[in-house]
């Protein structure tokens, strides 16, 4: 009776604890002198809210996704201060986002709910650390979405594991890689070893424990989709061999 008494202690103090953290972190983004790269993401993104194509109608080298996919949440009215206040509050959303599915995966693997409220600080040290992690920058969109596919890929080993979590958990990867060309790097190497690994570990037939990638081959379709559907719209757009020179 005791050890659960201090359980629910523990577990009303964790969730006190996340709750203050991210109003901090929220306060903290509102606060906040911007950056030279926010001005360069908020600027592209004003310019293809205005109907600019990337590439062809100005310049810019980072993979379009960031500033093409939250154009449409950029406001006409207000001074550029408050657009990029309001898409820095967009940047918490998706803090908030692979938080939340961060311990979401933690107690599906480990059913422990201290461990789970533990885990939603995790994302808050992602960008480059807390200072850059309110930025609206590309990077920290592809590192959010390359963790929450990583979460989907680790709760998708416990119990018999799901199709539709392997492609959501590829569609993520990809969707990382569209951000920023880092994630060719990061989200594509990783992916790959992790591949390998699960291949030579199956050759050897080594261990109990599930693959790292459950259902791989739902996994590369749902990274593929959003890469495909990227280059077909940038045909449509006719942008695709502007920004293959330029990326």
């Amino acid at each position: 009776m005791q050890r659960r008494s201090l359980e629910v202690v523990s577990v009303a103090v964790l969730a006190l604890v996340a709750i203050v953290v991210f109003y901090r972190v929220y306060s903290f983004g509102q606060e906040r002198f911007f950056t030279v790269d926010e001005y360069q993401y908020a600027h592209a993104t004003w310019l293809v809210s205005e109907g600019e194509r990337p590439y062809v109608d100005f310049y810019e080298h980072h993979f379009p996704l960031s500033y093409v996919a939250h154009a449409p949440l950029v406001w006409p009215d207000g001074a550029f201060a408050e657009k990029v206040l309001r898409l820095r509050a967009l940047v918490f959303g998706y803090l908030l986002g692979v938080s939340l599915l961060l311990g979401w995966a933690t107690w599906r693997r480990t059913r422990d709910r201290c461990a789970s409220l533990l885990a939603l600080a995790f994302p808050a040290a992602f960008g480059f650390s807390l200072m850059s992690a309110v930025d609206y920058r590309a990077d920290n969109f592809g590192a959010y979405l390359f963790v929450g596919g990583w979460c989907l890929l680790d709760a998708n080993r416990a119990e018999s594991g799901k199709r539709g979590f392997a492609v959501l958990a590829g569609v993520a990867l990809g969707l990382a890689v569209l951000m920023t060309q880092k994630m060719l790097f990061v989200a594509g190497a990783s992916a790959l070893l992790a591949l390998a690994y699960d291949r030579f570990r199956a050759g050897r037939s080594h261990g109990t424990e599930s693959a790292l990638v459950v259902f791989p081959a739902w996994f590369c379709l749902g990274v593929a989709l959003p890469l495909v559907f990227a280059l077909v719209l940038g045909a449509a757009a006719g942008i695709l061999s502007q920004a293959w020179e330029i990326t």
